[in-house]
């Protein structure tokens, strides 16, 4: 019998699960990124990532997102004994939590 009458038929398969094959590793690498970034939406959510220092001048605020520091001032208010507001805590982290799901950060 000839072999050749299977040799196109054998390529096109062989093409096929190169293809999938790729297509997996791709699928799997966004989903490698997708769980790391779903993991640390929760670290945010519960206040694990999010730092607050502060200095005689004025307070700063320190979101860790995805291996990386994200600063923000907080102006020292002058009653209170200097006690900085947890709205405006709150307020920003919310606001960088909108961003990283709009897809702006």
């Amino acid at each position: 019998m000839s072999q050749s009458k299977w040799n196109k038929p054998i390529k096109q398969y062989e093409t096929k699960i190169k293809k999938y094959d790729t297509e997996i590793k791709e699928l799997s690498l966004k989903q490698k990124n997708l769980t790391k970034r779903l993991r640390g939406l929760k670290r945010l959510e519960s206040g694990n990532n999010i730092h607050l220092i502060r200095g005689e001048k004025y307070d700063r605020l320190k979101i860790l997102w995805l291996g990386k520091g994200y600063w923000f001032h907080l102006p020292k208010p002058k009653g209170d004994e200097g006690v900085v507001d947890d709205g405006v805590v709150s307020k920003i982290t919310s606001k960088f939590m909108d961003d990283i799901l709009s897809g702006k950060i």
